[in-house]
């Protein structure tokens, strides 16, 4: 069984910031998402969500298991729980519905989901929620929109539209429209260039955060891990021959990877990398530029960063340690 242990060491190195474990947590068996709050912290394993203390990662409370009954959640090799912690309850996504609990794990109640919408991301707006449907587009594509649901789940309006993928053609590195609801607004990416569009809880836009930023060219190396990828990886390896022709690559990579709304504060993940540390951006919620910092983000594999998340101005993130068998949790001031 794997262990993990929490303490804090933070060093420079090559003018980056990076950080020696903070914590040890029993039992965890696979983590696939993390998140926190300004007392707890929250961790999907496999079907189940754990809770510990912010203050000194004492365990408190597991809830869930593996079913599509009220309290259980359904998932794939242990994968598709997202935890979204509120003011006074946790909304966690699973495949085929959003179920809601108390912030220390006590059943609410839960919300089917519609059509296609498997696995949507719902996060609170207003009285409703955000969240991605997928459809089927023009040419045989997959499009995600991002839309305003009811508090039934209902659609009733789309925001922005973006081609997922082709039946005939996996384009790497993916277009993935990312949003978040924060502070009542939804923040959401998806667009060409560094554009993160901001809406109120209507769907009306209302700004957006922007940055020049010069594309990068795609990089061998980046193919060589995509395509290592899907040789090793245990969902592509026997399929493989079947889809490899399928693989495409883009000219450039696109300018925003990943970004996370956290205590007012906008952290943005490009593509460039330096050594093994990642630039980000900070802005504040209002798309005022604060600061640029380079920081280690451990990847599961080749193109997937292990769970993380940000809090207090640091990037927490978990990930196992192979020489001695244990996961730990790192912590890293952004600065």
């Amino acid at each position: 069984m794997k262990k993990v242990s929490f303490f804090m060491i933070v060093f420079v190195l090559s003018g980056t910031l990076m950080a020696e474990k903070v914590a040890t947590i029993k039992d965890v068996l696979k983590p696939t998402f993390l998140a926190i709050d300004d007392t707890q912290v929250y961790i999907a394993d496999q079907s189940s969500v754990r809770i510990y203390s912010f203050k000194d990662f004492k365990f408190k409370k597991k809830f869930g298991k593996q079913g599509e009954g009220p309290q259980e959640f359904l998932t794939v090799s242990g994968e598709g729980i997202a935890i979204n912690p509120q003011k006074d309850q946790l909304v966690v996504n699973s495949t085929g519905k959003v179920s809601f609990w108390t912030k220390d794990g006590q059943y609410i109640k839960e919300l089917k989901t519609r059509g296609m919408q498997v696995m949507g991301l719902y996060q609170p707006i207003g009285k409703g929620f955000a969240g991605y449907d997928i459809i089927l587009g023009e040419n045989q594509s997959v499009d995600m929109t991002l839309n305003i649901f009811d508090h039934q789940l209902k659609k009733v309006k789309e925001l922005q539209r973006q081609k997922f993928f082709s039946q005939s053609r996996m384009e790497y590195p993916f277009m993935i429209a990312l949003f978040q609801t924060h502070d009542n607004k939804i923040f959401a990416s998806g667009q060409e260039g560094f554009v993160i569009n901001i809406f109120n809880e209507k769907g009306d836009k209302i700004g957006a955060i922007t940055q020049e930023y010069k594309q990068l060219k795609l990089t061998d190396s980046y193919k060589e891990r995509v395509i290592n990828f899907m040789k090793t990886s245990p969902i592509t390896k026997d399929r493989y021959e079947l889809i490899k022709n399928m693989i495409k690559f883009r000219p450039y990579f696109p300018v925003i990877q990943n970004f996370v709304v956290a205590d007012n504060k906008v952290y943005v993940t490009t593509y460039l990398e330096k050594g093994d540390a990642s630039e980000i951006f900070v802005f504040d919620t209002s798309g005022k530029f604060l600061k640029k910092v380079f920081l280690k983000v451990k990847l599961v594999d080749a193109i997937r960063p292990y769970p993380s998340a940000f809090k207090n101005d640091k990037l927490y993130q978990i990930f196992d340690n192979d020489e001695n068998e244990t996961w730990e949790i790192h912590a890293t001031p952004v600065k």
